[in-house]
């Protein structure tokens, strides 16, 4: 059964545009029985790892850069520590808790 197969929701989710047609194909001879989950498997892992080589490839290349990554997350973090205070003064206002300010 094509309909609420993992494999085959996978397949729609994480293929390309291009893999379409090829899904669609996979789809179509697995409903008659032409190909069985091996093979639908396999063609899903390609399409996974497709999918993953990018976020892998940034991924080895903060590796070699540990301050770069410390920066970034440092930088971040006083971002939402900004916006955070943004809100909770918001809040404090709204509820009139503001009385110190």
């Amino acid at each position: 059964r094509v309909e609420g197969n993992p494999v085959f929701i996978y397949l729609d989710a994480f293929g390309t545009e291009s893999d379409k047609l090829q899904v669609a194909k996979h789809k179509d001879q697995y409903a008659k029985g032409q190909v069985g989950d091996i093979e639908v498997k396999k063609y899903l892992a390609g399409i996974l790892n497709n999918f993953l080589d990018p976020i892998r490839q940034k991924r080895a290349e903060y590796e070699g850069k540990p301050e770069l990554v410390d920066s970034i997350l440092k930088e971040g973090t006083r971002k939402m520590r900004e916006e955070a205070q943004k809100t909770l003064n918001e809040v404090k206002k709204a509820m009139k808790l503001d009385y110190f300010e």
